[in-house]
C-alpha cells in the first residue's frame, strides 16, 4: 500500500527543487550565454519494498535555444548563433562548454575565457592568437589581415548535460558542429531566461506547494482523531 504522507512529502520536495530552478534562472537573467534551466523528473515513481514510492532527484537539463544579441563593439566578444557551443580546455584536458563568448589574450598569446581564463579550443589545438587586433569571420576564423590565425572548433553536447557554473556545461558526450551556426563578432549572447515565465512558473508552483502543505496538516488531523477514537 502506498503510503498518503509520502506522496505528499515527495510533492513538496519536488515543488521546493522548482522553486530553487527558477530562483537560479532568475538570478541569472543578465548573465551571458546563461541556458535556463528546467525541473524534470522521471515520469514513474518506482515502489519500494516498503511501498512507499521511491524518492525522485531533479535530473539537470536545460533549454538550449538562443538568447538574444547584444552588440559590445568589443574585438574580442562573439556571439554565437544556432547551433553549437565554444569549447574550453579545462585544467585536466577536458572539454567544457559555453555560449559566454567574452574571450582575452592570456600572458602567452592564447585566447582564454575572460571569465574562467580557460583556453578556447580550436580546430587545431589552443588558438594562438597573439592579440586582440583580429578580424573573426561569420565561419570562426580568425584573421589579421590576409593572414589565417585559426578556427574556432564549436561542439554540441549531448545525452546527459551537467552545469559547472558561469555559463560552462559538461557532457560525456558531444559532436563536432559543422555547419548551422554563425559567429557574430563584437557582440554576446544574452541569458535565454524568459521573466515572465520564470515568475508565472513560481507563482504556480508556490500555489501548488501551499495546496499540498494544506493537504498535509488535514490528513495528519484526520489521521490523529482517528487514532483517538481507536483509544477510546
Amino acid at each position: 500500500m502506498v503510503d498518503p504522507i509520502e506522496i505528499v512529502s515527495q510533492a513538496m520536495r519536488e515543488d521546493t527543487q522548482k522553486i530553487n530552478v527558477v530562483s537560479h534562472n532568475v538570478a541569472n537573467v543578465n548573465s551571458t550565454g546563461f541556458k535556463a534551466q528546467l525541473a524534470s523528473f522521471p515520469a514513474e515513481r518506482p515502489l519500494s519494498e516498503t511501498g512507499t514510492v521511491a524518492g525522485a532527484e531533479r535530473r539537470q537539463s536545460f533549454n538550449f535555444s538562443d538568447g538574444h544579441l547584444i552588440k559590445t563593439g568589443r574585438n574580442l566578444d562573439l556571439a554565437v548563433t544556432g547551433n553549437g557551443f565554444l569549447a574550453l580546455d579545462d585544467a585536466q584536458g577536458k572539454k567544457q562548454f559555453t555560449r559566454n563568448g567574452s574571450l582575452a589574450i592570456d600572458h602567452e598569446g592564447y585566447l582564454v575565457s575572460a571569465a574562467t581564463g580557460a583556453r578556447i579550443v580550436g580546430e587545431r589545438g589552443t588558438l594562438f592568437i597573439g592579440d586582440e587586433n583580429v578580424e573573426i569571420r561569420r565561419d570562426g576564423t580568425f584573421m589579421r589581415g590576409q593572414q589565417s590565425l585559426g578556427k574556432l572548433s564549436l561542439y554540441q553536447p549531448l545525452g546527459e548535460v551537467t552545469s559547472v557554473g558561469q555559463g560552462i556545461y559538461q557532457a560525456q558526450e558531444y559532436r563536432q558542429v559543422e555547419d548551422g551556426f554563425s559567429v557574430i563578432q563584437g557582440s554576446l549572447e544574452t541569458s535565454n531566461v524568459d521573466i515572465a515565465a520564470e515568475m508565472l512558473q513560481l507563482m504556480t508552483t508556490q500555489k501548488h506547494f501551499g495546496l499540498v502543505q494544506r493537504y498535509f496538516v488535514a490528513y495528519d488531523e484526520q489521521l490523529k482523531n482517528g487514532i483517538s477514537q481507536i483509544g477510546k
